[in-house]
């Protein structure tokens, strides 16, 4: 299992926080790396999404499959966790939570245990390509946020 935390204090409510997190279908203005999200099927307990990867040639040729669908869960404001139901990775559990520290200032915790299934090389070229899309994942969160809180014309 490979382990990837980011943490950061941003200046947002966790509402506003959780509310651009939830809002699945634009995980792609969060994560530069998924091409789309799509919801697949929804009702009171969870949400699946499935999200289609930009993922290089080095890797493409050795998945079966460059989507993976997610389980999404929630505490609203709180937590968010995503458990892969099927897709390239072998396994995939994200963990996103919310902890306010001051008001207008929360502190955000990104967790992903992943496992890919794979011969050392690929997923070592795999561990690269995750560990570079979600290298920035707060700041594209932040300002996801900020566009979102930006008036429509």
């Amino acid at each position: 299992m490979v382990k990837v935390v980011k943490e950061a204090d941003l200046p947002f409510s966790p509402k506003e926080l959780f509310n651009a997190v939830a809002d699945y279908v634009h995980f792609p203005d969060i994560f530069p790396s998924i091409r789309s999200a799509k919801i697949v099927k929804q009702d009171a307990a969870a949400t699946d999404v499935e999200m289609a990867f930009k993922v290089p040639p080095a890797i493409s040729a050795f998945l079966s499959s460059t989507s993976q669908t997610v389980r999404a869960t929630s505490t609203p404001d709180s937590d968010i966790k995503l458990h892969s139901i099927g897709g390239a990775l072998k396994s995939m559990d994200i963990h996103w939570t919310f902890n306010e520290v001051a008001p207008g200032k929360t502190h955000v915790t990104f967790e992903m245990d992943y496992e890919t299934g794979m011969n050392a090389a690929v997923s070592g070229t795999v561990k690269i390509f995750i560990g570079r899309s979600t290298k920035d994942i707060m700041d594209n969160l932040s300002e996801h946020v900020k566009a979102s809180q930006k008036p429509k014309p």
